[in-house]
């Protein structure tokens, strides 16, 4: 028996690899998003009637098989120990998850039952997108970031909504089967599962009613914007020597994209891979480019901050050649670009410092760009991780987002994939359009219902041009931020208070 539960743990742990877009042994695996809508069953039925210490370890070893392979990039950019501690990490909000559901149920009403599941994984995945600067990189919903009409529904929950639908119908087919040989009548059976297709198909309706009535929507405005993905190796883009020859490179791609007369033109995070503002012959050679294509340039570069330290910048050149604007990245890469605890584990800063984190310093400000009355804030990299930063963009006046990253880091693997599919989210919780120009792919358009209209794959040398329509218009989501969240985590705290009550008189 506890070898059984053991396999149904780790082949929830498999399942969850493949329900995100995965590349393994140069493998680009088609997209199973769909798997996710039975993922946790396995993990259901290993856990149930287990003790909640039992359930905890059952989900510690889902987790660990999940995240050691959803993740294994890691390792390109720190030792397998870096892997191993992250994954770890990760796998204990599932471990905790299997003990407070194997605990609330125990002690919770028969009605409330199919809510503690959701409820639970919702919190718990709120509590990993905050905690230590969070890292919602993977979060259930993501899975569907194909599955257009249903995740619709994010401009009033977030991906968080997404989440709640899948493990509720995951704990419904587990409880189904679990009870299939149950003497309870026919309609308690068939009830809960009649409410959970009405909830899930109310939704995906939902979704497909909102993208028709998409096409029929007026556009306010539009802006027409080129995006260079100039596919630079790392060792390329470090390398003094080889810095006129990148510059060059994108310069070249730049003057090919702007045939078609965009009105701004994008390029990757750390494009010219030094500091703009002090590099005199790089800002004279762009600003001659801006004047000559008489288009506005957004450029990814490194700016100067005190004690030693750089901000990751982004940098608006007009067709006069000045620089108009300028945003230092706010949220910055735990140990990679800061390093947490420093002051409080001096150790572990020594470690990452000796392995290349570190030495950025973070902005104080979201700066909203402008061209001509059409505004937007820039997303450096990780940020576009971070629906409530650019929630406040858009509530500070964003009309559109622009992601500049370089996933060059990531190699050949599943990350860049990753990394761009959660951009889909950020576009419908705000109905904002999402420009994302990478060094080495993917980058592309998204519109404001999440529909990819252009994309460019990886390492591929390559421009993009498309319109982004413009739609004033201010979501629930936008207003009021992660209140499902919030639902999620009070709730599950009443079913958590009322499970030790019960269980203390018991």
């Amino acid at each position: 028996m506890r070898y059984r539960s053991m396999f149904l743990a780790i082949l929830s742990g498999i399942l969850l690899i493949f329900i995100f877009p995965t590349v393994l042994f140069g493998y680009h695996f088609p997209d199973l998003g769909i798997l996710a809508w039975i993922a946790l069953v396995p993990l259901f039925l290993a856990i149930k009637n287990k003790s909640p210490k039992n359930a905890f370890g059952l989900g510690l070893l889902a987790g660990l098989v999940s995240f050691s392979i959803i993740l294994y990039w890691i390792r390109i950019l720190s030792p397998l120990i870096g892997l191993l501690i992250l994954a770890f990490y990760l796998a204990l909000y599932i471990a905790l998850f299997c003990f407070l559901f194997n605990l609330c149920l125990r002690f919770t009403v028969y009605g409330l039952r199919f809510i503690v599941a959701p409820c639970l994984w919702v919190a718990l995945e709120y509590l990993r997108s905050i905690f230590l600067s969070g890292f919602p990189w993977a979060l259930l919903g993501h899975s569907q970031y194909l599955n257009i009409p249903l995740i619709q529904i994010s401009e009033f929950t977030g991906a968080y909504g997404v989440s709640f639908l899948i493990v509720l119908v995951n704990a419904t087919i587990a409880y189904r089967i679990g009870e299939v040989q149950s003497p309870k009548s026919k309609v308690r059976k068939i009830l809960p599962i009649a409410i959970v297709a009405i909830i899930v198909g109310a939704c995906f309706t939902y979704g497909k009613l909102m993208l028709r009535a998409s096409h029929l929507t007026p556009r306010t405005s539009e802006l027409k914007v080129g995006i260079v993905q100039g596919n630079v190796d790392l060792e390329e883009k470090w390398s003094e020597i080889l810095h006129e020859k990148v510059l060059d490179t994108h310069i070249r791609l730049t003057e090919e994209v702007a045939k078609e007369e965009p009105e701004l033109i994008v390029w990757s995070e750390t494009a010219t891979a030094s500091c703009l503002k002090h590099e005199e012959g790089d800002l004279a050679k762009l600003s001659n480019l801006a004047k000559k294509l008489k288009s506005h340039l957004l450029i990814g570069s490194l700016d100067l901050a005190t004690q030693g330290d750089y901000y990751n910048s982004a940098f608006l050149i007009s067709p006069q050649g000045n620089i108009a604007y300028q945003y230092n990245k706010v949220h910055l890469v735990p140990f990679g670009e800061v390093i947490p605890l420093r002051r409080q584990i001096p150790l572990l800063a020594r470690l990452v410092e000796g392995m290349g984190g570190g030495g950025f310093r973070a902005g104080e400000e979201l700066t909203i760009f402008d061209i001509d009355g059409k505004r937007f804030g820039v997303l450096i990299c990780y940020e576009g991780l971070f629906d409530n930063l650019v929630r406040k963009f858009v509530k500070k006046g964003a009309d559109f987002m622009i992601n500049i990253t370089n996933d060059a880091w990531y190699e050949r693997t599943s990350a860049p994939y990753q990394h761009f599919s959660f951009s889909i989210f950020r576009a419908i919780e705000n109905r904002v359009p999402i420009v994302r120009a990478a060094n080495t792919g993917v980058s592309g358009f998204i519109d404001s219902y999440g529909r990819i209209r252009k994309d460019l794959d990886i390492f591929i040398e390559g421009t993009l041009v498309d319109k982004i329509s413009l739609k004033k218009q201010e979501t629930f989501y936008t207003r009021f931020g992660n209140l499902f969240a919030y639902l999620c985590l009070g709730l599950s705290g009443l079913l958590l208070i009322g499970a030790l009550i019960k269980k203390k008189r018991h």
